[in-house]
Order: structure tokens, then C-alpha cells, then sequence
């Protein structure tokens, strides 16, 4: 990553929708690089009704510019936390699916006073190193070719279930077309040489872990975060808040409701 996050952040103000009021305020995190803000409404409508929640479009997605060239996992935490105080919250849960819950733990390491608890949705963290080596030397220089896109679509369309509706699947897919390519490859390259685990070592809040599909090494997980809860949905592949959003629903309020006792 080239400069400081202050100086990035300046030209890469994040666009949100906002609804519902109540404590703790909820910031939704979508997948970042290949994933659509639109994933997070069927969760973004459900958490309204009892909290305050943002759902962010990271940077280069849905209404928010693209970043400057260097723009990484840093400075993408300081445009999320500068949104935070334009909105005027001091403190959030910051939940976040796929790469979105990656930035969910590095928020929450780099801020801590302005973390309430921490939501991880089928997260991209602690992947085995073979999974991040092929990701790297495989896919990453695919992504920086013309044929990026097919590429993309075969990494990602292993990530479906087999129970995951025709309809979803399709969906998911055609997205992936809205991605840049020179976006998707800086990003998809940053998050796959570390694991997520010095940011995850840092996090002293509350955490829930969602899992479905991506490989993480749960074990370690629960020895990194002893007091986490792990669930695991049914019937899903990675896309789970759209696969099963009910079962994401059920598992999000308990945790929320606990959380907010302690």
C-alpha cells in the first residue's frame, strides 16, 4: 500500500443506505471486490426493525468511486471509519460477509473503542496457506489478463452449494462482471498473503463467526477467540445471506441480544 490512509481516504467517500434506529448501531459490510452491496439487503431490511444500521458500498462498488492505485485494506478501515463519524456513531457492530468480514476484524484490531462486537459471515480468514498459495499463483495473474473474468467465474462458482437455487446461482455469477479487473486482482492479492490472524489476535470484542463455505480453519479460530460463537448455517454455499437468510437472521439477533448485555 502507497501513502497514508488519511491522504486516500479523501477522495473515496463511501455511499450508504441507512435505516431503522436503536442500539448498538450495525454497519454491514459487503464482499469487497467481488461481492454486491445488494447481498447484505435481505439482512440490512431484517436488522432495521429493531437498530440503527448503515450498509456501506465499499470502495468501487455500488455508488462509491474507485480507489487510487495502492488503495488496500487500510485505507479502506480509515474510509469506513471516517463514514462512522459523518454519520455520527461512536461505536458500531461491524458485520461483514466474505472479504467484508476480513475488514470487519481489521476494524475492530485497529479500533477497538469504536467496536461493539464483530459479525463474520462466511469470512475470508484463516484460510490453510495452500488454499492462499493457489489463490496467488494461480488466480491472482489470471485476473490480470483478458481473460479475468472466466477466471473469476470458475474460482467463485465453487464457492456455490449444491443446494444454492438456479436463480442464485445466476445471479451471483453475473455480478461478477461489475468487478474491475486491476481492483479485483490488488485486492484479491492483499487479502490472500496474510491469513487475517495478527488483526484477529488484536480483537477483544464480542465475536460471532457465521460459516458456510469458504475454508476456514475453524479449530484455530476458537483457539484465537476462545469466547467467539461459531455457527454454521445449513443448505448454503457462500452466499448464505441470500441462501438462507433466515437462518442468518435467527443467529444474528441472539448474538446481538447477548452482546449488548454484557
Amino acid at each position: 500500500m502507497t501513502g497514508r490512509p488519511g491522504e486516500q481516504t479523501r477522495d473515496v467517500q463511501l455511499a450508504y443506505d441507512e435505516a431503522g434506529s436503536g442500539d448498538p448501531a450495525v454497519v454491514l459490510l459487503h464482499g469487497w471486490g467481488f461481492g454486491h452491496p445488494s447481498h447484505l439487503t435481505p439482512l440490512f431490511e431484517h436488522l432495521a426493525l429493531h437498530h440503527r444500521v448503515l450498509k456501506l458500498d465499499l470502495p468501487g462498488h455500488g455508488r462509491s468511486p474507485r480507489p487510487p492505485q495502492g488503495f488496500g485494506f487500510d485505507g479502506c478501515v480509515a474510509a469506513i471509519i471516517e463514514r462512522l463519524d459523518a454519520a455520527g456513531i461512536e461505536q458500531a457492530v461491524f458485520c461483514g460477509h466474505s472479504l467484508g468480514a476480513r475488514l470487519a476484524i481489521e476494524v475492530a484490531g485497529a479500533h477497538p473503542s469504536r467496536t461493539a462486537a464483530a459479525v463474520l459471515l462466511d469470512p475470508v480468514i484463516l484460510f490453510p496457506e495452500p488454499v492462499r498459495t493457489q489463490a496467488l499463483t494461480r488466480l491472482v495473474p489470471a485476473l490480470e489478463t483478458d481473460g479475468w473474468l472466466p477466471a473469476l467465474e470458475g474460482y467463485f462458482s465453487r464457492l456455490l452449494g449444491p443446494h444454492d437455487p438456479a436463480p442464485l446461482r445466476l445471479r451471483v455469477i453475473s455480478e461478477l462482471a461489475e468487478v474491475t479487473p486491476g481492483m479485483a486482482a490488488a485486492i484479491m492479492r492483499e487479502g490472500m498473503q496474510t491469513d487475517g490472524s495478527e488483526a484477529l489476535a488484536r480483537v477483544r470484542c464480542p465475536v460471532l463467526a457465521v460459516c458456510a463455505h469458504a475454508p476456514v480453519d475453524v479449530p484455530r479460530l476458537r483457539a484465537m477467540q476462545p469466547d467467539a460463537w461459531v455457527g454454521t448455517v445449513v443448505g448454503s454455499g457462500h452466499w448464505l445471506t441470500l441462501a438462507a437468510p433466515e437462518q442468518v437472521n435467527a443467529m444474528v439477533d441472539r448474538f446481538l441480544e447477548v452482546a449488548a448485555a454484557r
